[in-house]
Formats: C-alpha cells, structure tokens, sequence
C-alpha cells in the first residue's frame, strides 16, 4: 500500500495485489483515520472496505482486521476477475482468511499487540467479523 498524500480521510492509496505469479494493482480510498485507534479503505475497483482496529483491555491490546462488502456484493467487473481469473469466490474467500491470518501474525510477532479471534474470518487471537466479506 503507497499512500498518496498525508495520511487523511479523503486519501487515495496505491495497491499491489498478488495470487501466486499474478500481481494487479488497485486503488483505494482513506474512510477513516484514528490516529492510534483505527484505519479503514474502501477499494475502489470492488467496493470492498478494509478497516483495522486497535483497541485496549486489561491484559494489552486487540488488533482486530475486517473486510466488508455491501450487501450487493463486489463490482461486477471483481466478480468477473475472481471467478475467471483467481479461482472462484469460494477459493478467493479462503486466499483472503489466509492472508488477514497472515497479515495478524506478522503483527503480533513484531509488535507487542495481543490477537483476539472472533467468528471464522481468522485466528491466531485475532479479530474478524463473519464470513470474510461479510454484506453490511
């Protein structure tokens, strides 16, 4: 992710995006910025929203990483992509739980954050919120 700008609501970022041997970039949107409390991006190319969490409890803190998709579901031209090209929506779902464990782990390696898991969307004490792209 390559932010263009300052760091704001209003901001666009730059992304590269890879399934195996293929890379493709999108872009996205800053919707929230909390500074030391929460980051959310809505890409633009799916309509897709991002947000990352940090919150306290006693014990440390939460980290806790989503990813929304309106209740009508991705742009049909991601629709289009993930069921031609990156293996189907079921496939693609499974890549994107991978990848926030992934991305949490990672986190709680190289940072004091502790993970806290909710619903399937990952584990390793982290936080998700139902299915990966849950319609809100």
């Amino acid at each position: 992710m390559q932010l263009v700008g300052t760091l704001r609501e209003g901001a666009y970022t730059v992304n590269m995006n890879r399934q195996g041997r293929k890379f493709w970039p999108t872009v996205s949107k800053l919707v929230r910025v909390e500074p030391n409390h929460a980051l959310a991006f809505r890409t633009l190319t799916n309509y897709s929203t991002w947000e990352f969490e940090i919150s306290s409890e006693a014990t440390g803190s939460i980290l806790t990483e989503r990813r929304l998709v309106p209740k009508d579901g991705t742009s049909w031209v991601s629709k289009t992509i993930v069921e031609h090209l990156l293996g189907g929506e079921d496939s693609f779902d499974e890549e994107m739980v991978d990848g926030m464990q992934t991305t949490l782990r990672e986190w709680a390696v190289s940072r004091p954050v502790r993970m806290a898991s909710r619903n399937s969307s990952a584990s390793c004490r982290c936080k998700g919120s139902g299915r990966i792209h849950p319609r809100v």
